[in-house]
């Protein structure tokens, strides 16, 4: 018996996106999430029309997609992705050029089905030198994936093999953020953690964080020689602290309720750079561009400043630096767009709109503001 599955209208909706060289060496294309469990590869190329999105392949995972992200397996010409999803699997997959289509290169069951609070999936980090990667849950369990590139199979295979997974559970903790950090001589993760006591969860259903509990920010170096984790140091922030965007010089800004923090890791410790006074909710960021909560995108330069681009101010569900000119946006209700970046003499950064895809998301509220004339 065979059974055919056939989708009659795909998801529109875009959830996330990365960007890397998945079919060829040195190719500019981009994967997005649609729905729940929809992938597409998407190829940028020039056209004598201009720059163009051309799908290459989209096919349905029959899963919940929670987390997406690219890694670059040492021994591969091209880039793959590590997604997890509802099944309790952890996968990378690799484009199949011969079948058009991603296929399994790498599989770990860590947990049983479902999107659990306290099972690995909620959030995915991978070290920008594909190193290693990690998942972790909203509560207690956390796993780190080691990149072996001293395989003994290395001789029949022509790439690194991962290893086992390395336990770094935090029981009393909720994990908030989870980012590796660039230009480090050990793969180093940073997480925010809310802490809180395990006796609160015995006598009440429901805990409060912000009461008589403390936010951390804490460092984790990958030891990939001894195959551990070591939690380095931390320090404590607002309570209101909610994401990290790494930067490329190895520190990283902390998004909260009331400012963006600027950290150092140097040393094995945590140090305190800049603050910046901004308190509007941070809704979508990828290094050094972020949207906040009104649609107005930002970009934070190198000497810790925030400069405003002149975009259309819609709300985007991801943004994805592709290149030095060119970032793709997922909107909510917008079309996506793929955009390329002008800097003018008047200090002032454009994104231009060169190619869409088209996003029948419905309305799901609305609200009507009556409003007396004369």
């Amino acid at each position: 018996m065979y059974l055919l599955n056939s989708t009659v209208q795909p998801p529109t909706a875009i959830h996330g996106a990365v960007s890397g060289s998945f079919t060829r060496k040195e190719a500019t294309e981009l994967v997005v999430w649609r729905g729940t469990s929809w992938i597409e590869l998407l190829e940028i190329t020039n056209t004598p029309q201009g720059t163009r999105m051309r799908t290459i392949c989209d096919q349905d995972t029959f899963s919940v997609i929670r987390r997406l992200a690219r890694i670059s397996i040492p021994g591969m010409e091209t880039d793959c992705l590590v997604v997890v999803s509802d099944s309790g699997v952890l996968v990378i997959i690799k484009f199949d050029p011969k079948h058009k289509r991603f296929t399994r290169h790498f599989s770990h069951t860590y947990g049983k089905s479902g999107c659990r609070r306290t099972g690995p999936g909620h959030l995915l980090a991978v070290d920008p030198g594909s190193r290693a990667f990690a998942t972790s849950g909203l509560e207690r369990t956390r796993l780190v994936y080691i990149i072996d590139l001293s395989s003994p199979d290395e001789a029949e295979s022509s790439c690194a093999t991962v290893r086992s997974p390395i336990e770094e559970n935090r029981p009393g903790q909720v994990t908030v953020a989870m980012k590796f950090l660039h230009s480090q001589v050990k793969p180093t993760f940073v997480t925010i953690e809310h802490e809180f006591a395990l006796k609160d969860l015995n006598n009440h259903h429901h805990v409060d964080i912000k009461k008589n509990n403390r936010t951390v920010v804490c460092a984790n170096e990958v030891e990939v020689g001894v195959n551990g984790v070591s939690r380095v140091c931390s320090v404590e922030v607002e309570t209101g602290a909610y994401d990290i965007m790494p930067m490329v010089n190895g520190s990283f800004a902390l998004f909260t309720e009331s400012s963006i923090q600027i950290f150092e890791y140097k040393d094995k410790k945590i140090i305190l750079q800049d603050t910046i006074d901004f308190k509007k909710l941070i809704t979508s960021s990828d290094q050094p561009y972020f949207q906040d909560e009104d649609g107005q995108v930002w970009k934070l330069t190198d000497s810790l400043s925030l400069d405003p681009i002149d975009s259309q101010k819609t709300l985007y569900q991801c943004i994805c630096r592709i290149q030095d000119n060119l970032v793709f946006t997922a909107s909510l209700s917008c079309p996506h767009q793929l955009h390329v970046i002008e800097d003018h003499l008047d200090n002032l950064t454009k994104w231009i709109a060169i190619d869409a895809l088209q996003n029948h998301s419905p309305l799901l509220s609305a609200v009507v503001s009556k409003k007396k004339r004369g």
